[in-house]
């Protein structure tokens, strides 16, 4: 079993959502979608699982850590008591992962050769501490291996 662990920092951001421009042509809405997917391949590179290339059936243990609207502030700058600490607004987290899948993939960074491969996930997406990022871990699965509680 082979497992890789990444943080990296920046916003996520959704892929999926498309929009028409005309001729037949869509593009992406999410313009930080760009940003966010190079973020996921440079912290690939940095910590050395860039490349990787894992097969097999895979496990994703993913938390999108989201920035806070200011409204959970108080006026000094603290947070306020009733400030969530689950974040259930947009983006749709299938969207977020659907970016970050895509980053992983023989496209982005090659830790995955396909995210066809990923079997079983857990996601939650909660406000950030600090600075928006992604924290993930794959986990490589032996083929007759249950997937992790």
């Amino acid at each position: 079993m082979t497992s890789v662990d990444v943080h990296a920092f920046g916003r996520p951001a959704p892929q999926g959502s498309k929009r028409h421009v005309g001729g037949g042509r869509f593009v992406e809405m999410s313009k930080g979608l760009p940003a966010y997917r190079q973020a996921i391949v440079d912290a690939c590179t940095d910590t050395g699982v860039s490349g990787a290339r894992l097969s097999g059936p895979l496990s994703i243990d993913v938390t999108y850590f989201m920035p806070r609207p200011k409204t959970h502030f108080t006026s000094r700058g603290d947070l306020k008591l009733s400030a969530p600490d689950w974040c259930i607004t947009t983006p749709d987290i299938d969207k977020v992962q659907r970016a970050l899948f895509d980053a992983l993939g023989p496209n982005g960074a090659q830790v995955i050769v396909d995210d066809r491969l990923i079997v079983d996930v857990r996601a939650r997406m909660l406000y950030a501490p600090g600075s928006p990022s992604t924290h993930f871990t794959i986990t490589t699965l032996e083929r007759n291996q249950p997937c992790p509680d």
